[in-house]
């Protein structure tokens, strides 16, 4: 075996010898990667450990830790479609507008691999980035949601026994406005034997899916609550079905209880961007009812906490990401005024959100 390569440094001759070395260790254990060099291979594997930490123990510090050493993977080597793919996975797990952008990037490079499961594990992933576009960012549907249906189709004709791919199959389907047709592929996924953290993960957020459809196609909160508490069950770490709770307690004037819920989801991500504004607007409700009952110090210091976690969720989000912003602020607005608190509404959502919110779902 000969590896030939220009050396114009001497850490460039330190850094041949141990690629050198990889190849040999590759070959004669019969290690199967498509690293072609050991500084790309290391960087992955040290990802790979705090992926691993970060999925058994929902610690988003670990989370963090493992984008860092995946960026470091596919800047040594730009064609490692593995890292690529895990690397897109865990930026998409982010929820901001910018990362959901690079997830995109990145699990399309994943997406052009040889190898039939990666190929549609990449494009499971990519067509909930592709719905995330409309759903959370505020982007048109076309041509988002044709490109998510097109990669979910994809993904499951390679991969019919993945949950990855089952689940974003429904999640695409879920957002074209077909929720039962959604909730079938929602089963698929529940159905398939695998149990292991990850895929346990993908079962939870099946099952929380199939929730929100309950809740919010046919209004169904007993049959959601029980669906909840399931998913949760599956991934005590799953942030989204304790919002979801949340959600459904407020709707019962629950407010105890949906307090409780929503700062368990924001605890468990404090960049948990939804989540943040969302108990923001529980503070709304609590408001209100305090107002309703003519108690006017107590609706004071709850519309107090309602800014305070509106203004946080903000922070949360990169001050180029002005689609984004304007989303959530457009969200706020709507919840003072459902409340009846018309002023405060006015202040939330300003002329220059609206504006830009409009002009880029133009684009």
């Amino acid at each position: 075996m000969v590896l030939v390569r220009l050396i114009e440094r001497p850490d460039q001759l330190l850094e041949l010898i141990d690629d050198m070395a990889f190849e040999i260790v590759k070959r004669r254990w019969g290690l199967v990667s498509e690293a072609k060099t050991w500084r790309g291979y290391r960087a992955f594997m040290e990802g790979y450990t705090h992926h691993i930490r970060y999925i058994r123990t929902g610690n988003t510090a670990e989370r963090e830790a493992a984008i860092d050493k995946y960026r470091q993977s596919v800047t040594i080597e730009p064609g490692y479609a593995l890292a690529h793919y895990n690397l897109g996975t865990l930026l998409y797990n982010r929820f901001t507008a910018t990362d959901n952008d690079r997830a995109i990037e990145h699990l399309r490079k994943a997406a052009e691999a040889s190898e039939a499961t990666l190929k549609a594990l990449s494009l499971g992933v990519l067509s909930r980035a592709y719905c995330q576009q409309v759903h959370r960012y505020g982007h048109e549907k076309m041509p988002w949601m044709a490109w998510a249906e097109e990669a979910s189709a994809m993904a499951v004709q390679l991969g019919p026994d993945l949950e990855e791919t089952w689940l974003a199959h429904g999640f695409a389907l879920q957002f074209l406005g077909k929720p039962r047709e959604a909730i079938e592929a929602y089963w698929r996924v529940m159905a398939l034997p695998g149990d292991s953290p990850e895929e346990l993960r993908l079962k939870s957020s099946a099952e929380n899916n199939r929730a929100y459809i309950a809740m919010t196609e046919f209004n169904d909160l007993k049959e959601a609550e029980v669906l909840f508490k399931h998913a949760l069950a599956l991934d005590p770490h799953n942030k989204f079905s304790y919002a979801n709770l949340g959600e459904i307690y407020k709707r019962q004037n629950n407010y105890s209880a949906a307090l409780v819920a929503f700062e368990q989801a924001v605890r468990l991500d404090s960049r948990y961007i939804n989540g943040t504004n969302e108990l923001g607007m529980l503070y709304v409700a609590i408001a209100a009812d305090a107002r309703d009952s003519g108690k006017e110090k107590e609706m004071g210091e709850a519309l107090q906490k309602a800014a305070h976690w509106h203004e946080r969720a903000l922070s949360i989000v990169p001050e180029e990401e002005a689609r984004h912003r304007a989303e959530i602020r457009k969200r706020f607005a709507r919840a003072y005024r459902e409340k009846g608190f018309h002023k405060e509404a006015e202040g939330t959502a300003t002329p220059d959100d609206g504006k830009h919110f409009a002009r880029q779902n133009g684009d």
